[in-house]
């Protein structure tokens, strides 16, 4: 995490596994089988950041590095954590 684009990997990949988790939520009120929404959310992430890493190894002046693939998916899984702990507080307080 040297570079200020590195770091901003983390707040993207929070991003991207929230609205993936939020988007399979709502598949599951619409009445669709979605087995464990946060962890295939977190999956899809990591899967994600695996991809992103896979075209920056054929790129000329970028670097593929599996601690970035680690960090991704750690950025995934502390988001959904967090969401769904904020749920869950949401939901102890009404």
């Amino acid at each position: 995490m040297e570079s200020l684009e590195e770091r901003t990997h983390l707040i993207e990949y929070s991003l991207v596994a929230i609205l993936i988790h939020q988007a399979l939520i709502e598949r599951q009120r619409q009445g669709r089988q979605v087995p464990s929404s946060a962890a295939l959310a977190v999956v899809v992430t990591a899967l994600l950041g695996l991809l992103d890493e896979c075209i920056q190894a054929i790129l000329p002046n970028r670097v593929f590095d599996l601690v970035d693939i680690g960090f991704n998916a750690l950025a995934g899984l502390m988001a959904i954590l967090a969401s769904l702990a904020l749920a869950r507080a949401r939901r102890w307080r009404s």
